[in-house]
C-alpha cells in the first residue's frame, strides 16, 4: 500500500458510479423535452458554508443534446445540496452566426472574484472558418443579473493559440488559467488585462491516456486537477476520470484513474 504522501487519491472515498443524470436542464423547453438532462462540461464553484447570495455551490454547464453544438451555450444554476437546484439563473442565447462545428460556444467556467465580490462566467467561442477563438466573460454581483459580455481573451491564430477546456481561478489579483492544447495541459496568467506566454505543464497518466478536458481548484494541497482522458482518439464517449495534485500548478506528477465508465 502506498503511503499518504505517495498516493494522490488517499482522501477519496468513491462508492459507485451514478445510475442517473443530474437534473441540469436546457433553457430550451423543446429540446429539453426531447433530450432531458443532456448537459455536459459542468464546473462547480464551492463558496463555503456561508455561501454567496443564498447558495454554497454555483454551477456552470453547457447543454449538448445528441452532440448538437447549436445548444452548447453556457447556463448557470445554484444549489446547496446537489439534489435541489435553483431555476436557471443565466443562459446564453444561441449564436446568430452559428454554423455546425464551425462557429459555436463551448467549455464554460465559473469564477469567484474575491476582490470584487462577484461571479464571472467565462466560456469559449470558436470560428474555425476565420481561425478565430475567444474567451468571453459576463459578471454578476448577485448571481441573477449579468453584465454585457466582454472579450476576456482572443486570438486570430486559433490553430496555434486555442484554449480548450479552460480551467480558471482568481487568486491574489491574478487569473490563473490551465487549458488543453494538442492533448497536453498548458498554463498562462492574466494580470491587469495582460496575458503571459503559454507554458506546457508536466503530467503523465498511469495508463498512457491523453488529456481531453480538465478542471483545477486551489486547496490546502496546492492545486488539484481532474481530467478526462482518451485512450482512443476516435472515441470521446468512453473516458476515465483522472486525478492529480501539484504544489505549483506546473508539475502534476502521474495522474491516477479514479472513476471509470460503466
Amino acid at each position: 500500500t502506498q503511503s499518504e504522501s505517495e498516493d494522490n487519491t488517499s482522501d477519496f472515498k468513491l462508492l459507485r458510479n451514478s445510475v442517473s443524470k443530474i437534473s441540469l436542464m436546457s433553457a430550451d423547453e423543446y429540446i429539453e423535452e426531447i433530450y432531458p438532462f443532456n448537459s455536459y462540461h459542468p464546473k462547480v464553484l464551492d463558496l463555503g458554508e456561508e455561501g454567496w447570495n443564498g447558495y454554497r455551490y454555483w454551477v456552470s454547464y453547457t447543454p449538448y443534446p445528441s452532440g448538437f453544438d447549436y445548444y452548447e451555450n453556457p447556463h448557470v444554476v445554484a444549489t446547496n445540496d446537489f439534489i435541489n437546484y435553483s431555476n436557471i439563473l443565466h443562459f446564453e442565447q444561441p449564436l446568430e452566426n452559428y454554423e455546425k462545428s464551425v462557429r459555436f460556444n463551448s467549455d464554460s467556467c465559473i469564477v469567484y472574484n474575491d476582490d470584487l465580490n462577484r461571479l464571472e462566467l467565462i466560456w469559449r467561442y470558436t470560428d474555425y472558418e476565420s481561425d478565430y477563438m475567444a474567451l468571453y466573460m459576463r459578471s454578476s454581483e448577485d448571481g441573477t443579473n449579468w453584465s454585457e459580455s466582454e472579450i476576456f481573451y482572443e486570438t486570430y491564430y486559433r490553430d496555434s493559440y486555442d484554449m480548450v477546456s479552460p480551467a480558471i481561478i482568481y487568486e491574489d489579483g491574478t487569473y490563473k488559467a490551465w487549458y488543453v492544447s494538442e492533448y497536453g495541459i498548458y498554463y498562462r496568467e492574466r494580470v491587469d488585462g495582460e496575458w503571459s506566454d503559454s507554458v506546457e505543464t508536466e503530467i503523465k497518466y498511469e495508463d498512457g491516456a491523453h488529456t481531453w478536458h480538465i478542471d483545477v481548484i486551489k486547496t490546502e494541497k496546492g492545486y488539484e486537477l481532474l481530467a478526462c482522458g482518451l485512450d482512443d482518439f476516435y472515441d470521446r464517449k468512453h473516458m476515465n476520470l483522472y486525478y492529480a495534485s501539484s504544489q505549483d500548478g506546473m508539475d502534476w506528477g502521474t495522474a491516477e484513474a479514479i472513476l471509470f465508465p460503466s
